[in-house]
C-alpha cells in the first residue's frame, strides 16, 4: 500500500506550486495589483496520444486591479512555456516558446493558445519518474524479459506530466508572474478520467439555510460568516496507476482548497481547505472536521474605499483545476 499511496502522491506533486509569495502582510487584503487566480481548459487531456501532439487550452487570468494600472492606464499579458526551470520562470530565450500576448484588464482575460508537441515531449523527458520507467524498461529487456512485455507492464505504471504556462502581467508598478499547470496523462489504469474544473455555483450566508445572495451585505466593523458553495460533482475520486501490481489502481480524492479575497476589512481565515496536515496521515482517525467557510471583518466606514467594497472567491481541486467568483459588496443602512 505504500507503494501505491508514494505513486499517487508523485502525480499529484506537479500541481502544487502555483505561484510564488510575494510579500503581502494580508494575503485576504487585495490593496494593489494581484493576480487571483489562473485556469486552463481543460485542466488536463488524457488518452493513449497524450504527448504525440499539439494541445489547444484556454488560459484565463483572474486579475485584481482595484488602484487601476498608474501611468499609461494599461496592463499586457505575456504567456508562455517551457521545460520549467528549478526557479520556475521561462528567462531563457533559446528554450522559451512564446504562447499569446495582448491587453488583460482588471476581471477576466482569457486566452486559447497552443502547446507545442516539441515541449511536451521535452517535460515528459524530463520527469524524473519518466526516467526512472524508461531506465526499468531497458532494465527488463536487458534482463530477457519480451521487450514488447516490458514497454506495455513499464508504461502502464506512469501517470503523466504537468507542462507549466507561465503568465507574466506588465505595466502596473510591478511586474507579476503565475503558473499554471496543463496536465497530459496516458489512458492508464482502465477507467481513468481526466480531471475537469469545479464549479462555485454562490455564496451563501450566516444564518442562510438554502440559496445564495447576489452580493455581500455588512454592517461597518461587524462580522460575517461567508460560506462558497460548489457543485455536487466539484469534488472528484479518480484512479491513478500503481507500482505494485502493475497493471493496478487506487483511488484517490481530491482535497479542494477555496481562497477568500477583499479589498476592505478582513477575512480569517484567508484560506480553508480539506488537505491533512501531512498527506502521508490523510486518513487518520484523529483528523478535525474540516470547516470550509471564513469570516469576514467589515472595515469602519472611515476605511470603506471609495469604488466600494469588492470579493473574490477562488476554488481549487488540487491538481490543477479552478474556478472562482467575484461579487460585491452592499453597505446595510441603519
Amino acid at each position: 500500500m505504500e507503494k501505491v499511496f508514494i505513486k499517487a502522491l508523485i502525480a499529484l506533486l506537479p500541481v502544487l506550486v502555483t505561484g510564488c509569495d510575494l510579500g503581502f502582510d494580508d494575503q485576504s487584503l487585495v490593496s494593489d495589483l494581484r493576480i487571483l487566480g489562473l485556469k486552463t481548459d481543460p485542466p488536463e487531456y488524457l488518452g493513449p496520444d497524450y504527448a504525440d501532439k499539439d494541445r489547444d487550452v484556454t488560459v484565463s487570468i483572474l486579475l485584481a486591479n482595484p488602484l487601476g494600472a498608474g501611468e499609461g492606464g494599461k496592463l499586457s499579458c505575456l504567456l508562455r512555456t517551457c521545460v520549467i526551470p528549478g526557479d520556475y520562470r521561462c528567462d531563457d530565450e533559446s528554450s522559451t516558446v512564446m504562447l499569446a500576448e495582448g491587453p488583460c484588464v482588471d476581471g477576466v482575460t482569457s486566452f486559447d493558445v497552443t502547446i507545442p508537441v516539441g515541449i511536451i515531449q521535452q517535460t515528459r523527458a524530463a520527469d524524473p519518474s519518466w526516467r526512472a520507467i524508461e531506465a526499468g524498461i531497458q532494465k527488463a529487456i536487458d534482463e530477457g524479459v519480451n521487450p514488447a512485455l516490458a514497454e506495455t507492464m513499464g508504461r502502464s505504471t506512469y501517470s503523466g506530466t504537468a507542462v507549466w504556462v507561465e503568465i507574466v502581467i506588465r505595466g502596473g508598478p510591478l511586474e507579476l508572474r503565475g503558473l499554471q499547470s496543463v496536465i497530459l496523462s496516458p489512458a492508464n489504469p482502465v477507467g481513468r478520467v481526466a480531471n475537469s474544473n469545479p464549479v462555485i455555483v454562490g455564496v451563501r450566508l450566516q444564518g442562510q439555510t438554502a440559496g445564495t445572495v447576489p452580493e455581500i451585505p455588512f454592517t461597518p466593523g461587524r462580522s460575517v460568516r461567508v460560506e462558497v458553495l460548489k457543485t455536487w460533482n466539484s469534488k472528484e475520486t479518480y484512479i491513478l496507476p500503481t507500482f505494485d501490481p502493475p497493471f493496478g489502481s487506487t483511488p484517490v480524492e481530491e482535497f479542494l482548497t477555496f481562497a477568500f479575497y477583499s479589498n476592505a476589512g478582513d477575512f480569517s481565515p484567508n484560506t480553508t481547505t480539506e488537505k491533512p496536515g501531512s498527506v502521508f496521515n490523510a486518513e487518520a482517525e484523529d483528523e478535525e472536521p474540516t470547516e470550509l467557510w471564513s469570516s469576514w471583518t467589515a472595515p469602519s466606514s472611515d476605511e470603506m474605499p471609495k469604488g466600494g467594497v469588492r470579493f473574490w472567491f477562488v476554488l481549487i481541486d488540487g491538481r490543477g483545476g479552478t474556478d472562482w467568483l467575484t461579487m460585491n459588496g452592499v453597505e446595510l443602512t441603519q
